[in-house]
């Protein structure tokens, strides 16, 4: 069964045999020439005019619908090997019934050929379209079969009766005897798809064959009507059901009658609402004007059984088959809100099972996004919904129009491949986040995973992104796991599955950690790849990237060659979990929020990591364009969770300062200078990672250390066009970075890719240890140390309740020598509580 959109390649193929369908051979032009139902894939030849065989696939609309189908030049036909044996008492096919779904623009000879039994192609061809546009054979014609028009023509052959039948959308136009069992109309095994001898033939597009080892009757091919996107049909399933439109109101015509309003404060607007035109119709859905949620959600509940769906229908192999027309308010790579549409698949009790929702919008144009995938067994319902995610400005302006939600007849199931390996991206001491991707989602995924084996517990509930008809991003999460503790998993895609790997959560605060950097890897694949060999030597918990993993965040290519596959080296991806800030290359593309499952916003973010607090910025969004980062920063930076970790470590792209570009003009980003280094300095921030200058680069200016780590493989920077009085190192070569944090130490370690040590520096928490020096005072004093940061300044405090501290002492910690200072503290009052905290 072809689908009506590119969404829905798979079925064209992925289907596996099945004797649901009986002696059927079936091809959907879906980006390919494969068998649907698991036969031998189309080849292509050529007769004059044609000097080649010219094929190529496009969208087109099929009575409304959009669906992708095959252009073929005059003179170019397919072979189909159809596999279906013989019948009819001879050794040939001599019962059978062949349906095209087709539409030729024109016909330079008056004929356009439809079929062709002798591979040779040395003879005519066995039956027509005539220069009077009638449909037949042998002088008998009959019916119109107009110039560019979508058709379903089909033909049914019974040598056994002697008859030749011709079908348009479903009317019978014509029938001639002739046929004899072996004779002229028989077929061998092999048959050509618009082949003949002498130049009768025309170019066209094909959607749908269907080739079946019987002689259908004129009421069931009645039943096939005419020509549609979703291509000929299969047998077996009965429910009309199937194919027709489920939702109610997917166009908001009747404002949000049949939506519930589960987030946020969204709107039917028109086109006089100042957010642009409907896709459809006279109403949009838009997020929400001037409101303060942060997401806007919309649902509607689809009862399956209600609808008239029986169990039966719905557990062996129905499909969704769903899209909508999505937009934001600003164009292509540019921050904005983000808006996508999810469907559910509910159980009984209106337990989600699964999901499968789209990728964002990301333009400001209305895209069409599609949804599809298998029915878990045991849905009931489907939940669909839109969701905005407010990230910009006053008015959530995710917008979406026209949805349709429909199933399809259940068929065999694919299997498909697992395209790209699982990465896990979760920081988190009791959860772990993985994302995977197939080339299709006619399957069940799940992930296997346990302390000490894989059949200690299976998670199904996965939500599958769609991307495209051929690349399917699952995500799963694994939750209620124990901090710091070793887990195997393997993912499962049908009867696909990957080897068995094994990942550790996030350590204690009170563990040492390593975490590894880079940043700019871009197509330096080679350069990647070595880096990772060697920097899993370290066995680092964490890897963190400061951007620019691709050089094109709209490329499906390079995310996977760019960026997965170079971190499937030693299954890096696979047992340590990756985070990274987004680039300038990356940039604000849909893809690059498809292949991510990154905290809070997937833009700016924040997590505890040990005794930690790494901030992740997005340095593509300055402060004039959307002050929301900066607003956060503020606050993030401020909270006494911040303050009183060990490290604050930020991490984004651009750097504020650099010395190296090649092509000058470039010295740092300009508004994170004047906006964000001051808070770094007001807010006791360590160190701060980043890219963009494709070298090594380091340096600490007003108590906070600045990294440039961007010699992950994008060609080097060489050219000098600064010399900031602060940097201390500078190289020119491909480097990694190993960081541990040890208690109140972090030190840092920076290699080549030779695996050679190129820089190496320590810095001591700001944050104060406060010990007695000795368990028993002397003379009445005891002696009281505290370490923290050199050359900071800090505050001990007494208090006798908790409540009420006053200051008796201001220390400096010296630039050299031990990181600490003594005082000593009279025992002669107590109860008593001392504590120490920073001077500024």
């Amino acid at each position: 069964m072809k689908k009506s959109t590119a969404a829905l390649v798979l079925i064209a193929t992925f289907l596996s045999a099945s004797p649901l369908f009986g002696a059927i051979a079936q091809y959907d032009f879906n980006g390919n020439l494969n068998s649907s139902t698991s036969g031998v894939v189309l080849t292509t030849g050529f007769a004059a005019p044609a000097t080649n065989a010219v094929v190529v696939f496009t969208n087109m609309t099929i009575n409304g619908n959009t669906a992708q189908v095959a252009s073929f030049t005059r003179g170019t036909y397919f072979t189909m090997s159809h596999g279906l044996g013989a019948n009819g008492g001879g050794s040939k096919l001599n019962q059978y019934t062949l349906i095209l779904d087709v539409m030729f623009p024109s016909r330079p000879s008056g004929w356009a050929v439809l079929y062709q039994t002798t591979p040779q192609n040395t003879n005519d061809g066995e039956w027509f379209i005539n220069p009077s546009q009638g449909l037949g054979i042998s002088s008998v014609y009959g019916g119109t079969v107009a110039d560019g028009t979508w058709h379903r023509l089909a033909v049914v052959v019974d040598s056994a009766a002697g008859t030749l039948t011709s079908f348009i959308n479903g009317t019978p136009v014509q029938q001639v005897g002739g046929p004899t069992v072996d004779g002229r109309w028989a077929m061998g095994p092999t048959v050509l798809l618009f082949a003949d001898d002498d130049l009768e033939n025309a170019a066209g597009f094909v959607n749908s064959v269907q080739l079946r080892a019987e002689a259908m009757t004129t009421n069931e091919i009645a039943a096939l009507g005419g020509a549609t996107a979703t291509g000929i049909p299969m047998p077996g399933a009965t429910n009309p059901l199937f194919g027709q439109v489920l939702q109610t109101n997917g166009g908001f015509e009747t404002l949000f009658a049949n939506w519930q309003t589960i987030a946020g404060s969204p709107l039917a607007l028109t086109s006089a609402g100042s957010k642009g035109s409907p896709h459809g119709g006279a109403y949009f859905f838009h997020g929400g004007i001037n409101t303060p949620a942060s997401n806007t959600v919309v649902r509607q509940d689809i009862d399956l059984l209600a609808a008239g769906f029986t169990t039966n229908d719905l557990d062996t192999g129905a499909a969704l088959d769903s899209l909508a027309w999505l937009r934001n308010f600003y164009g292509v790579n540019t921050f904005d809100d983000q808006v996508f549409y999810r469907v559910g698949y509910l159980d009984a009790a209106d337990q989600e099972l699964s999901a499968v929702r789209c990728i964002v919008a990301g333009n400001s144009v209305w895209l069409q996004r599609n949804l599809y995938g298998l029915l878990p067994a045991g849905t009931r319902k489907l939940r669909v919904e839109i969701i905005g995610q407010h990230r910009r400005d006053a008015d959530n302006d995710s917008m979406a129009d026209d949805l349709i939600v429909k199933l399809q007849q259940p068929f065999p199931l694919p299997t498909p491949n697992i395209s790209k390996l699982p990465m896990l991206q979760d920081v988190r001491p009791n959860a772990m986040t993985l994302i995977w991707e197939t080339d299709g989602n006619l399957a069940r995924h799940y992930v296997d995973w346990g302390r000490s084996n894989i059949t200690e517990h299976t998670l199904g509930r996965i939500e599958t992104l769609q991307i495209d008809a051929t690349h399917f991003v699952h995500r799963a999460t694994i939750p209620g796991l124990e901090t710091e503790t070793s887990y195997v998993y393997r993912v499962r895609s049908g009867t696909n599955a990957t080897a068995t790997y094994t990942f550790f959560t996030a350590p204690k605060r009170s563990s040492l950690f390593i975490t590894a950097w880079w940043g700019d890897n871009h197509g330096g694949t080679v350069t990647l790849a070595t880096h990772v060999t060697n920097l899993l030597s370290h066995a680092p918990n964490l890897i963190c990237v400061a951007g620019d993993t691709v050089n094109s965040g709209n490329s499906l290519s390079e995310w996977h060659n760019f960026w997965f596959k170079p971190l499937e080296t030693l299954n890096a991806a696979q047992t340590t979990p990756v985070i990274f800030a987004r680039g300038n290359h990356d940039g604000e593309h849909a893809l690059a929020y498809a292949y991510s499952a990154l905290p809070g916003n997937e833009a700016w973010f924040a997590f505890d990591y040990g005794n930690s607090r790494f901030i992740f910025l997005d340095s593509e969004i300055n402060t004039s364009g959307s002050p929301e980062q900066y607003n956060w920063l503020q606050a993030e930076l401020s909270r006494p969770e911040t303050q009183t970790a060990a490290f604050r470590i930020v991490c984004f792209h651009k750097p504020p300062y650099a010395d190296l570009w090649n092509g000058g003009g470039y010295t740092g980003e300009t508004f994170v200078r004047n906006d964000w280094v001051p808070l770094f300095t007001q807010k006791n921030v360590d160190i701060v990672i980043c890219g963009h200058m494709h070298a090594y680069q380091r340096g600490a200016t007003n108590g906070v250390m600045y990294i440039v780590s961007g010699g992950g493989g994008g060609a080097l920077d060489t050219e000098r066009v600064a010399f900031w009085p602060f940097v201390q190192v500078e190289y020119s070569q491909y480097h990694f970075d190993i960081m541990e944090v040890n208690g109140q130490t972090l030190s840092w370690e920076t290699f080549n890719n030779s695996n050679q040590l190129l820089d190496m520096f320590t810095l001591q928490s700001r944050v104060p240890v406060v010990a007695w020096q000795n368990a028993a005072g002397a003379a009445g004093q005891l002696q009281l140390t505290v370490s923290g940061k050199p050359g900071i300044s800090y505050v001990l405090e007494s208090s006798s309740n908790l409540l009420h501290w006053a200051a008796f002492a201001t220390n400096t910690i010296a630039a050299s020598g031990p990181p600490m200072f003594t005082n000593s503290i009279g025992v002669d009052v107590f109860p008593r509580f001392i504590r120490a905290r920073t001077s500024q």
